[in-house]
């Protein structure tokens, strides 16, 4: 319920845009928390996501590239692994769209 109305917030109030100027990749880029967790989710650099939520994955880290409105995800071999269509992506929030359903985050650290 909370993820819900944290995204119509965000799309009521503006925010229902990619930002594909100059500033994209300094929105991307800090560590991410998804909406109802207690613990930071992940941290995109440049090129990479690393995993800090799991203790199977902790630390590991995911190449990804982002496209127009896609993100993907590619594995050690560079095959794409996973894509998510990017909602919603300002300085503080990130909403990601994909196969498994719709997800919010908010950026914790920049």
């Amino acid at each position: 319920m909370e993820k819900t109305i944290l995204s119509i917030a965000l799309i009521l109030f503006g925010c229902n845009n990619v930002d594909n100027g100059k500033n994209y990749k300094q929105n991307i880029i800090g560590t991410w928390k998804e909406v109802g967790s207690k613990r930071s989710g992940f941290k995109m650099n440049d090129s990479t996501l690393v995993i800090l939520d799991s203790a199977l994955f902790y630390g590991e880290e995911i190449k990804y590239k982002i496209n127009n409105d896609t993100l993907s995800f590619y594995r050690s071999n560079g095959k794409t692994s996973s894509q998510s269509a990017i909602l919603v992506l300002t300085n503080d929030s990130l909403i990601t769209s994909d196969e498994t359903g719709t997800r919010t985050y908010l950026k914790v650290k920049r």
